[in-house]
């Protein structure tokens, strides 16, 4: 009987440990490059601030470009016959999982050369004014007083 008694207290425990997880991921911030064409976008990567999580989507037409992820020496040779990462669908999604500088190149013909690349500086934290990220030790702790107390009740 008294395992009975346990079975509400443990659902409300592992309840308040699931919703701390959920709240504990941060989710990032999605950077649409609109329009992925024959364009400089140097103002573009100045203008955003990049965090590792976010994602970037490129939006082109399917077949007219492409986006090659690169490494700095090919971006600035507009070189994609090598490249780290390749998309192709024209609604293309990259999530930001490592810091640092990240280069994308159009691969098709000399759409690179004319100025279709793009170079972003990953950060690891979003900028000072963001909110401190959430901590899960008190909600822990209250789930885990919970589990016990249901064991010596």
């Amino acid at each position: 009987m008294a395992i009975d008694n346990r079975v509400p207290i443990l659902l409300v425990s592992i309840a308040l440990v699931s919703m701390a997880i959920g709240l504990n991921q941060a989710e990032g911030t999605t950077h649409t490059v609109e329009g992925w064409a024959l364009m400089k976008y140097n103002k573009y990567a100045a203008a955003e601030k990049f965090t590792v999580g976010d994602t970037l989507v490129f939006k082109y037409i399917h077949g007219q470009h492409n986006v090659l992820r690169v490494t700095r020496e090919d971006f600035f040779l507009c070189n994609g016959s090598n490249p780290i990462a390749n998309y192709a669908t024209g609604d293309d999604f990259v999530t930001l999982v490592e810091t640092g500088d990240h280069f994308f190149i159009c691969g098709v013909k000399s759409h690179c050369l004319t100025g279709q690349k793009l170079n972003i500086l990953v950060k690891r934290d979003h900028s000072a004014s963001s909110p401190p990220p959430f901590s899960l030790y008190p909600v822990v702790r209250v789930g885990i007083s919970l589990l016990v107390l249901c064991f010596l009740y």
